[in-house]
């Protein structure tokens, strides 16, 4: 098997998020320091650590604040949507008309409807949970100020014995924290190594490559995903909600884009290729586009050695005082 699997912490690790940056990481790989998951297992194999979270689940998204949230009457698809035995239930099966005046929305969820499907066997999706609940802002706050990217959290509650998605791989990494219930993932061999956004997997391909491990979420524990690497739950006894957060992390084909930008600003890096200017019966003059071209890589070059820090990684992109207004942080350990 290629994970690791993280022996129960033997002591508190402080868990303040928010401003205390240096304790989440930490705290969600459990006995694996971060030079190690650095080294050895990001973008590259997944990580179990058990009970890493160990204390969240009484704290974090308690089912009354969950079904505080689905009762507003200002919830539209797509910050909850429902999927069911890897397919996406239409949104007219749980969502109802709105009218104001001439305006007409059709994508209002009905919250009578979510639980009905729910207990259809669908799994309830709550998307960008960073712009609704402090809790998930402070994560994301964290986490993106670590990663220097942007942090999605999403919730997944899967009804017992219900699995939401099929077998699929995402284009971002991602930690799986297990909050109630327990759910089994049954990961497979990678097929494509890091996807960017346009290698968003293909539906009806389907997952071929073998499975490699399959590892069981109890509530507290943490599984690191990296891109790329194809997985499927399915909830067991209980009913299952775990947590997603999704790390947008900045890639050197955006960094090379970003250096791209800044050589813009050279008219050698502007202009066109004189060489390629040849009549159609002519060949293209390849000495000439050769010297250009070393122009213009020298151009390249000198932008990319002006790169700084900030040029690499942005800043934090979630500010919970600013999202969500101001409430009093609260520690998760």
């Amino acid at each position: 098997m290629n994970s690791k699997v993280a022996g129960e912490p033997t002591g508190e690790i402080p868990a303040a998020v928010g401003p205390s940056l240096s304790s989440i990481l930490p705290r969600l790989l459990g006995e694996t320091s971060v030079a190690v998951f650095l080294a050895e297992y990001w973008e590259k194999r997944h990580l179990y650590s058990k009970a890493a979270a160990r204390g969240w689940e009484g704290r974090l998204f308690s089912k009354a604040a969950i079904e505080d949230y689905l009762a507003r009457n200002d919830i539209r698809y797509p910050s909850v949507n429902l999927v069911r035995d890897g397919r996406a239930i239409p949104v007219d099966a749980y969502a109802r008309k709105l009218r104001i005046g001439k305006y007409e929305s059709f994508d209002l969820i009905d919250s009578a409807r979510v639980v009905s499907e729910h207990q259809g066997g669908a799994t309830v999706v709550l998307q960008l949970m960073q712009n609704s609940f402090p809790e998930a802002a402070e994560i994301a706050n964290a986490l993106s100020g670590y990663f220097r990217c942007r942090i999605d959290v999403h919730a997944f509650i899967t009804p017992p014995g219900s699995q939401g998605l099929s077998a699929h791989y995402d284009t971002a990494s991602a930690f799986l924290i297990q909050i109630r219930g327990r759910k089994r993932w049954r990961l497979h061999a990678t097929e494509f190594q890091v996807p960017l956004e346009e290698h968003a997997f293909d539906v009806p391909a389907g997952i071929r490559k073998a499975v490699i491990d399959e590892v069981v979420l109890e509530a507290g524990d943490v599984l690191y995903l990296p891109r790329g690497v194809p997985h499927e739950g399915i909830a067991l006894d209980d009913a299952s909600t775990h947590l997603t957060g999704v790390l947008f992390a900045r890639t050197w084909v955006d960094i090379l884009a970003h250096a791209l930008t800044v050589a813009e600003k050279d008219r050698r890096v502007r202009s066109s290729p004189a060489g390629l200017s040849a009549q159609p019966t002519e060949s293209p003059d390849t000495s000439g586009l050769i010297s250009e071209w070393e122009k213009v890589c020298e151009s390249f070059r000198a932008a990319a050695r002006a790169l700084t820090p900030g040029d690499i990684g942005s800043t934090r992109v979630v500010e919970p005082s600013t999202r969500l207004g101001r409430y009093a942080r609260k520690g998760l350990s």
